[in-house]
């Protein structure tokens, strides 16, 4: 017997959420009293950060809106994947389909086409792109050895370029060290309900080769992580708890210091990733395909009723050189990054297939959709940031060029009785066709994009207390696409080679301005106009575009902020108060689409909208045992328009002015509390709460969207009590992630011809974790 939020009414919820809320905010108030105690009182760590390329600035000390994670909070809180984080970021918001398949939305700029969100590993340009998913499959690197993570909201278009237009979410590892050698090894084990056992080790190792000249830096993971969906509808026997996950990987940094004022950094990262079936589960009785033989069935608890066995690999590969010049007056940086990942997702066709009576009569059996995407992005920057001392004046400016090269592959094969492809299948990027085979459709899309820019930001100081920034960006994107059909609907012999190129260019130029004011060391008040924009893109010409209702290309979009934001410390340096209030306009919205068949997928600029939110975060160190935070946002995002009707039911999820926009909540919050004494000789106790709330949304425009899927509000919960050893590095935790049992509806995903599938949290897991650092 177990309790989950998701059994009582939802009045009892909501008192809930704000009662738990309620407390937090109660502990942040009762600090105050707590700390009277002069032996007890203590500051909040400086917290540094690097995310307006200009070396490291205190946090408090920057006009932004940022949210930072460092090591040591990154450890306590356990996260070992970005979701584990991302959940507790007010205005952020995860559209989640699995591992290696999850789209990052900032402010509730939630689209098609290229991400909204840049994302860097390093210097690493690792962004997700992809039209078919509007964004998603951002690279799931495992989270070990991470020095921080800055999560920038806002358009950050003059330093992260066209990717940027709604934030920038920044990995930034720990580099060697080179007067010490140091290390960590970590094991874990838990057990998830309704699944399986999860066994995690990792280890660092940090070795000076010559001290203060040259070292390196190591760490490997292995991660086994059980799965709880069961496939109940396998033709040939029910497969349980099939999501598992298998990931192994390891980065190596080398530094080198020939003198005091250069340093070159070499890094490799590695990871391969094995996902051994889906991360959907159905809620109501499955689709009924009785036209190819199968009626429907009603599922149980974390089931899914698909035909197919829906796995999917991922391997990715990341290679950087850094190299720092560090003179008096500035420093000169140059950074080269290549970044490789090859993916194969499969996923149940079945319901394309039995949806059209003559492909039901031709193909009568289970099918298939395999893409593999290989993408290859090769990024380069050069930049100086200068430190001129007394200077009242202050600038960083480079250029960047990058060269993206992505393959993307459709397959449609038919399946055995096991859900696996029943015949010979070699996805590939060949110049040739491939074999006959088992597929009967295929298609393929090769592209390549090229970006030149020039960027630069100068601050000025005047009047002692004010600080004007202004910043622009130019940029050239150019791209090309080679699109050709590898299979008719039939099992016949592959058609001849007949490739479709296409090509188009653009150049934009995004500007920011900041207006601070700092009356005292304690407060920073600024005032923000920023751009952001995204290149456009043609949709797929190897298909007969004009006999599905589908527009050959589509033209960029771009977004206006106006932003308010104030940075206050208080309490003698225990109490920080950071809140943003914004008003966004977003111009020519590129957005998904579909055939009157549902079977075509496109990209069109569909309207205008505005997002008016609000951002708040507070962190209290109220005595040296009791640390707190709780965070929050709200944001409405409409269309300002009615998206256009492009005729021939083309663009059946059609917005109307004053929709909301999809999976945006209007509110977020998270809070943490975390209590840690000494308890005998140099061991320590610690005891940690995470709460996150998350408001209901919908996966549509509006409700009367034949595929909108309305998503529940939820509560989750996490907690942790460990034992910590000063001297000899020991630490020991007994965890319990998503305490409650909570049923969370992250995301769910629908076609008219699909079923409805729901993504959650892992359900409630329970384990221990043990590190030794040495």
């Amino acid at each position: 017997m177990y309790f989950s939020l998701s059994d009582v009414s939802p009045v009892v919820q909501r008192r809930f959420h704000f009662f738990a809320f309620g407390l937090v905010l109660s502990c942040i108030l009762a600090g105050n009293a707590l700390a009277q105690d002069a032996s007890s009182r203590t500051a909040l760590e400086e917290v540094v950060v690097s995310a307006q390329k200009r070396g490291d600035q205190l946090l408090q000390d920057t006009s932004l809106s940022i949210q930072v994670f460092g090591e040591q909070e990154l450890e306590d809180r356990m996260v070992r994947d970005f979701k584990d984080l991302a959940f507790s970021i007010p205005g952020l918001q995860l559209q989640d389909i699995g591992p290696g398949d999850r789209k990052y939305i900032l402010r509730g700029i939630n689209s098609s086409g290229d991400s909204t969100v840049g994302v860097y590993y390093d210097e690493a340009v690792i962004t997700a792109s992809n039209s078919e998913d509007g964004g998603g499959r951002n690279a799931p690197i495992q989270m070990h050895d991470i020095q921080q993570v800055e999560v920038l909201k806002g358009p950050q278009g003059t330093l992260y370029g066209a990717n940027s237009m709604s934030g920038t979410i920044r990995f930034l590892t720990n580099k060697p060290k080179l007067d010490i050698f140091e290390g960590n090894l970590e094991a874990e084990i838990s057990s998830t309900r309704k699944g399986e056992e999860n066994y995690i080790i990792n280890g660092m190792v940090n070795i000076p080769i010559v001290e203060d000249v040259l070292a390196v830096r190591a760490v490997g993971w292995l991660h086994d992580m059980g799965g709880y969906i069961d496939a109940i509808r396998i033709e040939s026997g029910p497969i349980d708890d099939v999501n598992t996950e298998e990931i192994a990987g390891g980065r190596v940094h080398l530094r080198w210091t020939p003198s005091d004022r250069l340093m070159f950094t070499l890094s490799h990262t590695y990871q391969d990733m094995d996902v051994g079936g889906t991360f959907r589960f159905m809620k109501d009785e499955s689709n009924d395909l009785s036209a190819i033989g199968f009626p429907p069935v009603t599922p149980g608890e974390l089931d899914n009723t698909g035909l197919t066995q829906d796995g999917w690999d991922d391997e990715l590969n990341i290679s950087s050189l850094v190299i720092e010049y560090e003179q008096d007056y500035g420093t000169f940086t140059a950074a080269s990054s290549y970044f490789t990942r090859d993916l194969v997702f499969r996923f149940d066709n079945t319901g394309v297939v039995a949806a059209v009576p003559f492909f039901a009569t031709l193909f009568p059996e289970p099918f298939q959709g395999i893409q593999p995407i290989e993408r290859d992005i090769w990024s380069n920057e050069i930049r100086f940031a200068s430190n001129f001392e007394n200077s009242p004046v202050q600038f960083v400016a480079g250029a960047f060029y990058s060269e993206d090269d992505q393959d993307w592959e459709a397959q449609a094969v038919n399946v055995g009785p096991d859900g696996l492809p029943a015949g010979p299948f070699t996805p590939g990027f060949d110049d040739d066709v491939s074999d006959g085979g088992n597929t009967v459709f295929g298609r393929v899309d090769k592209t390549r994009i090229q970006e030149l820019a020039f960027f630069g930001e100068v601050t000025y100081d005047f009047a002692e207390q004010f600080q004007i920034l202004w910043g622009g960006r130019w940029f050239e994107s150019d791209f090309d696409s080679d699109e050709f059909i590898t299979h008719p609907f039939s099992f016949t012999d592959a058609v001849p080679f007949d490739v479709n190129s296409n090509s188009d260019s653009l150049t934009k130029f995004t500007w920011k301005t900041t207006l601070s004011w700092f009356p005292n060391d304690d407060i920073r008040l600024y005032a923000t106009r920023s751009e952001g924009a995204r290149r456009g893109g043609l949709n797929n010409a190897s298909l007969p575009l004009d006999q599905f209702a589908v527009p050959e290309a589509f033209d960029p979009d771009e977004i206006t902020n106006y932003e308010l934001g104030l940075k206050w410390t208080l309490l003698d340096d225990r109490l920080q108060l950071n809140t943003a209030v914004y008003h966004m306009e977003w111009d020519d919205i590129q957005l998904e689409g579909i055939d009157e068949l549902g079977v075509v997928n496109f990209i069109g600029n569909f309207g205008n909208a505005t997002v008016d939110g609000i951002e708040f975060d507070a962190t209290l160190q109220a005595t040296d045992h009791l640390w707190l935070f709780v965070g929050a946002s709200y944001q409405d995002a409409t269309l300002d328009s009615d998206n256009p009707n492009l005729g021939g039911g083309a663009n059946t999820p059609r917005g109307m002015a004053g929709d909301t926009l999809p999976n945006v909540p209007e509110y977020q919050g998270t809070a943490s509390l975390q209590y840690e004494r000494p308890l005998w000789a140099d061991w320590s106790g610690q005891v940690r709460f995470d709460v996150v709330y998350r408001d209901s949304t919908r996966t549509e425009f509006n409700r009367d969207i034949p595929t909108n899927i309305e998503l529940d509000s939820y509560t989750a919960v996490n907690a942790n009590i460990a034992l910590l050893q000063q001297g000899n590095g020991w630490r020991v935790s007994l965890f319990a992630e998503n305490l409650t049992d909570e049923r969370a509806d992250v995301d769910a995903f629908t076609t008219n011809v699909d079923q409805v599938g729901f993504v959650t949290i892992r359900p409630r897991t329970l384990g221990i974790n043990v590190s030794k650092r040495f």
